[in-house]
Order: C-alpha cells, then structure tokens, then sequence
C-alpha cells in the first residue's frame, strides 16, 4: 500500500499486505484442480475483500478529500 501521509492502524496495513501476498503467492502457483487449493483461495479472496469493505475504508475515507462536484 502506498504511503499517502495519513497514519492508520499498523494492523490494517500488515493484514492487507500479508492478504495480497498470500493470493499472488497462490496464483503464482495455482492448482485449479485442487479442491482444497481452491477453496483456500476463494475463502481468502472472499475474506479480504470483506475486510476491505468493512475496515480497510473506512478507516482511510476520512482522509480523502471530497468530490469537487458534490
């Protein structure tokens, strides 16, 4: 994650950064026909977009700036 001079949780960042390495390290290796593999990377996928949404933003939407037509 780029470093765009706003301050958030250190947890945050090491759990977004450690949810894209894990996924590039699956996809750099994938085993389409592993029924565990996929379920694993499906499961991760689907967890860290949650993660994304519900705490990831909306801890760094306070320091964007508004639309200038809003």
């Amino acid at each position: 994650m780029r470093r765009i001079g706003i301050k958030i949780d250190p947890a945050l960042r090491q759990r977004f950064e450690g949810d894209h390495a894990k996924l590039r390290a699956m996809m750099a290796h994938p085993e389409y026909m592993n029924e565990s593999w996929n379920k694993e990377f499906a499961v991760t996928l689907r967890d860290h977009a949650r993660f994304e949404e519900r705490e990831l933003f909306p801890a760094i939407e306070p320091f964007l700036p508004l639309p200038e037509n809003v």
